[in-house]
């Protein structure tokens, strides 16, 4: 999962350690949690995005898509066999 720091800023994660965006801002948080971050001002980048019919078929666990259809981000789940909202729910 991909992050846009505010401003271009370093960011500590849950541990302490200091993730360092890219030159264009961007912090790569992989499939960790993105409540903290987005807590301290960074903003979402979605993997993929489009409408509900066109969700990827050949994504990873931890892929986020901005489903237009539904209007609102959800992710593959851990098995990699469902996409899930922000609730747990599947979407």
């Amino acid at each position: 999962m991909k992050l846009l720091s505010p401003a271009g800023q370093q960011i500590a994660d849950i541990n302490g350690n200091v993730l360092v965006p890219d030159a264009n801002g961007v912090i790569d948080i992989g499939t960790s949690d993105p409540s903290p971050f987005l807590a301290s001002g960074c903003i979402l980048i979605p993997d993929f995005v489009g409408a509900t019919g066109a969700r990827p078929t050949r994504c990873s666990p931890g892929d986020m898509f901005l489903d237009t259809t539904l209007n609102k981000p959800i992710w593959r789940d851990g098995t990699n066999a469902n996409w899930r909202d922000a609730t747990g729910a599947i979407a």
